[in-house]
């Protein structure tokens, strides 16, 4: 399960979005912190829509964490990529 919380400043502007994952293979949660307008607006525009991630602009392993959720440990022994260290474990958490 992926969700993403929207992190607003003390003016209430949108300062950042956390991606959220609970990886389906291990259970560790993993989170993608977005900054920048151009990122964030690629989300929002992704966010209900047939938008493919490949068109989202990310890393490869960040778009890949962005679709299917994976952890980093799962997506580099799985899948054998190199993983964007923009991508971290949430501490302690599993389900």
């Amino acid at each position: 399960m992926t969700s993403i919380e929207f992190i607003h400043d003390e003016k209430d502007e949108l300062k950042a979005l956390d991606i959220i994952s609970w990886c389906p293979f291990c259970t560790q949660r993993a989170h993608l912190k977005v900054t920048g307008k151009k990122k964030m607006e690629a989300v929002r525009n992704y966010i209900g829509s047939s938008m493919l991630t490949q068109d989202l602009p990310f890393e490869a392993s960040e778009r890949e964490f962005i679709r299917s959720g994976y952890c980093p440990g799962c997506m580099k022994r799985i899948m054998g990529v190199e993983v964007s260290k923009n991508i971290k474990y949430v501490r302690n958490e599993r389900r």
